[in-house]
């Protein structure tokens, strides 16, 4: 039995770990777009747990490039923390996170970051530094409630149908009236104008991901599996901010809802931002509803989104950080920019 760092070869085993653990499929083009192509050169960050030559426990990062209070730094999102259910009760968890602060801090990642559920939480801090920060508030913005409410009562589901065109034709009437006061574009690759406005956003708070056109396009464009959109609201030939989309259908109750969701935001300025949050609801207006966090506590963006016509829900996840390098400073929430697109569950 041994804990160590990833060697290359294992990661069809850690994929079976994961069919095993979460009862999910982990393809090769998952794994290989998660770990292997994330763009800081730190990546693929994988602790493992192995006994006999079958791995039975996991933790990992997204080691990404951050500004913390405007300085490059390297900040860790923990992903996939398993343990096989033949190996628990071994103090296999703590283990794995005991190494993995080991090797972050001879890496010199600064933080480390991520919303456990209720028992990891409890580990984590229990066994290192870590500290939790507060929950993140969920946004909702609901288009078609006859939709949700058919989910409910199936008989109502051809009440939905005429109660959404009546919806949909009232929009673009509404729309068709309002001058846009920037170019919208969709773009299909990010390119320097997005370096250009992350490096603008450095003190943007203490701690946030250095959102460049590298970090964009691996976390959006060349994922695999699902299908993002970014929205450019440009002035001239000026990027003003961007938007980032995405559409799934979702179970919900007793039926099925097409979900949007606002994954990221950007922008020069903050008055912006219910520019932004209008721009995403135009493009997602097909979506019975539309979900997204507000920031933690960034207040701004909040008041943009309650003008955009979103309410806030119950909160959605709580942020634990841990710092490896004992210097933390930024332990309130409001120090953190995060949005949906920091994690990998959207």
């Amino acid at each position: 039995m041994s804990v160590r760092f990833y060697l290359p070869g294992d990661e069809g085993k850690i994929r079976k770990l994961f069919k095993e653990v979460f009862r999910k499929n982990f393809s090769a083009e998952h794994w290989n777009w998660k770990y292997q192509s994330a763009p800081n050169r730190f990546n693929p960050f994988c602790v493992i747990y192995e006994d006999q030559g079958e791995i039975l426990g996991h933790a990992a990062l997204w080691v990404v490039d951050a500004y913390i209070n405007g300085v490059s730094s390297k900040i860790g999102f923990r992903v996939d923390t398993m343990v096989s259910p033949k190996a628990r009760g071994k103090g296999v968890y703590k283990q794995l996170i005991t190494k993995m602060m080991e090797k972050a801090q001879e890496e010199g990642i600064e933080y480390l970051y991520g919303f456990p559920a209720s028992g990891a939480k409890a580990g984590l801090i229990k066994h290192t530094n870590a500290q939790e920060l507060g929950d993140a508030l969920k946004f909702r913005l609901i288009l078609r409630p006859f939709s949700l409410l058919s989910c409910f009562h199936p008989k109502l589901s051809h009440v939905s149908r005429l109660h959404n065109i009546g919806n949909k034709l009232g929009r673009i009437r509404k729309n068709a009236d309002e001058p846009a006061p920037f170019t919208v574009e969709e773009v299909e690759r990010c390119d320097s104008r997005f370096d250009k406005l992350s490096e603008h956003n450095r003190k943007l708070s203490h701690v946030v991901v250095k959102r460049d056109s590298n970090y964009l396009n691996w976390r959006y464009v060349n994922h695999p599996e699902r299908t993002y959109r970014i929205i450019a609201l440009s002035d001239g030939e000026c990027l003003k901010g961007y938007v980032i989309i995405r559409k799934a259908v979702v179970p919900y109750k007793e039926g099925t809802v097409n979900m949007g969701f606002i994954l990221d935001w950007l922008a020069v300025k903050e008055n912006i931002y219910p520019h932004l949050f209008k721009t995403a609801v135009e493009f997602l207006s097909d979506c019975d509803i539309i979900q997204t966090w507000g920031n933690l506590t960034n207040q701004v963006s909040i008041a943009a989104l309650h003008s955009t016509g979103f309410k806030a829900g119950k909160e959605a996840a709580t942020l634990v950080i841990q710092n490896p390098l004992l210097t933390s400073k930024f332990h309130r929430k409001k120090d953190w920019w995060i949005t949906l697109g920091d994690t990998d569950t959207f």
